[in-house]
């Protein structure tokens, strides 16, 4: 990159390595982030192939992981919305505390009979 007379290399901020571009458009819009509307280029012995994109595996995985999160998300609102819903009902049936200890224990210990645990 020119700057008046001086010739400068743009690098990264952290590691100060040259920056690169993939697409000529991404360059050209960093560029025009930073003010610089006019630039010129050399693709002096420069070949378009593929080979010089980045591979970036993890990034199938990361998608996968956001689109679970989300549809997790959505599952638990559901939830929560189904558990307001049964909550406000005339009809719902309130336990105390005692009773719902003592009906979780009933019920663990018919699980774990079923299951031959000992607990």
């Amino acid at each position: 990159m020119n700057y008046g007379q001086v010739e400068k290399m743009l690098a990264t901020t952290n590691s100060h390595k040259i920056r690169t571009w993939s697409k000529l458009d991404t360059l050209s819009a960093y560029l025009n982030n930073l003010g610089i509307c006019y630039f010129k280029t050399d693709t002096t012995g420069r070949t378009l192939t593929n080979s010089t994109k980045v591979k970036r595996p993890d990034r199938a995985d990361a998608l996968k992981k956001a689109h679970s999160a989300v549809e997790h998300d959505a599952w638990f609102r559901q939830q929560v919305e189904q558990g307001l819903q049964e909550a406000d009902d005339s009809q719902a049936i309130w336990l105390s505390h005692d009773e719902a200890t003592k009906e979780m224990y009933d019920w663990r210990q018919v699980m774990a009979k079923k299951h031959g645990i000992q607990i």
